[in-house]
């Protein structure tokens, strides 16, 4: 015997339920609307189309300028080469410079046999000599924006009369200053290696992609931990020569109309592959053939200074880690730390607005605080502190 009962309402006749007229013309709202865009899908899609291409034409009209504008303020843009361990360093024997933007003053830029920061005049012939001092860091203490004999790893030698090599580079992170101290280190034999520790660098060292270098996607070594919890570097996951070629066609070539929209075209170009190998990429450290970058940056950071003691004593030098900006995370024990920051901040205890203006690069009638990278009052703080811990261990 048939036990269910039927209700009927409206048109729809259901099992112990009631069906809400309300329901019914939510119903027939969508599917008139579905039916509408169905009739006009191909004006919607050709207009979201237009409007992404007339977008990314805007972004890439605007990144080229960008290209263009930094190449003559910073010399260096077009003294990088692409590197299939370090992603990019800079070249051997260049001679560029870095342009305040009001063009009041002008930075000479040379570099030795190592791909490292010399001073101008600076004979490289003996970079092989014995060397006591080896520095490594980013733009920081390469000294972007300050002469090379106003930087501090420069007024630390001179101080002392210490022969050494600035390896620092703009743009890298811990992975790579650790590539580049096992790479020279046994080379070059230093007394000491001065190692620079900035939380920024610990950040660097957890992504394949470099932020500081745009507009373009640019890739760069990672730390990541194996099933056993070891950390290890993950080598970049493309190569950089085209983009540093495009780059260098945008600063050089000519300016007329047609060169830049045929750079335009390039970037875009170039654009769209960086795009479709990121898309692979995360697919397969999401499906996890390729690892995922290590997120803990305490750990990140006690392995690399552990590594760096490691090969210091491995090469009978000294390790002495130099903290500038911010340094969040705890430095391990037994490590040699010099927070060179904080001398910054002692020296007439500004913070804020104050700190930037006597600390960064200004324009000549202080107009414009263009860089925030230190200037050459605080490379010469960062120096005086240095050779205060120095002169306090007897060396």
């Amino acid at each position: 015997m048939q036990n269910n009962k039927f209700r009927k309402t409206g048109n729809c006749d259901i099992r112990e339920y009631k069906c809400p007229n309300v329901l019914i013309h939510f119903l027939l709202i969508i599917t008139t609307v579905l039916k509408t865009l169905k009739q006009y899908l191909f004006i919607i899609i050709v207009t979201i189309v237009g409007f992404c291409t007339l977008l990314s034409f805007g972004k890439a009209v605007i990144a080229v300028t960008v290209i263009r504008s930094a190449a003559h303020l910073n010399g260096t843009v077009n003294g990088l080469t692409s590197d299939s361990a370090l992603a990019h360093r800079i070249k051997n024997h260049l001679d560029a410079w870095f342009i305040f933007p009001d063009e009041s003053e002008i930075i000479p830029i040379h570099t030795g046999n190592f791909n490292n920061r010399i001073g101008t005049g600076i004979n490289t012939d003996d970079d092989t000599a014995a060397i006591n001092y080896l520095w490594l860091g980013c733009s920081f203490t390469f000294g972007d924006n300050c002469k090379a004999d106003s930087t501090y790893p420069f007024l630390v030698n001179a101080a002392l009369n210490k022969r050494s090599i600035n390896a620092a580079m703009g743009g890298y992170g811990f992975a790579q200053m650790l590539l580049r101290a096992q790479e020279l280190a046994p080379v070059l034999k230093p007394q000491t290696i001065f190692f620079q520790y900035s939380d920024w660098l610990v950040e660097r060292s957890q992504s394949h992609i470099n932020n500081t270098i745009k507009p373009l996607p640019f890739s760069a070594p990672y730390f990541y931990s194996d099933a056993n919890g070891n950390i290890n570097i993950e080598k970049p996951l493309f190569d950089n020569t085209d983009v540093l070629a495009l780059i260098n066609t945008i600063s050089t070539g000519p300016a007329g109309f047609f060169y830049r929209a045929k750079d335009v075209f390039s970037y875009q170009t170039i654009l769209i592959k960086k795009y479709g190998l990121l898309a692979g990429i995360w697919f397969k450290q999401q499906t996890g053939t390729i690892p995922k970058p290590e997120m803990d940056n305490e750990k990140i950071l006690a392995h690399t200074l552990n590594q760096m003691k490691l090969l210091c004593a491995k090469n009978n030098c000294r390790l002495i880690v130099v903290g500038i900006g911010n340094q969040t995370l705890p430095v391990p024990a037994g490590v040699n730390y010099i927070n060179a920051e904080q001398s910054l901040v002692d020296y007439q205890k500004l913070t804020g607005l104050a700190y930037n203006v006597l600390y960064h690069h200004w324009t000549k009638n202080r107009e414009e605080d263009f860089d925030h990278h230190p200037n050459n009052l605080a490379h010469s703080i960062f120096a005086k502190s240095i050779l205060q811990k120095l002169k306090e261990s007897n060396e």
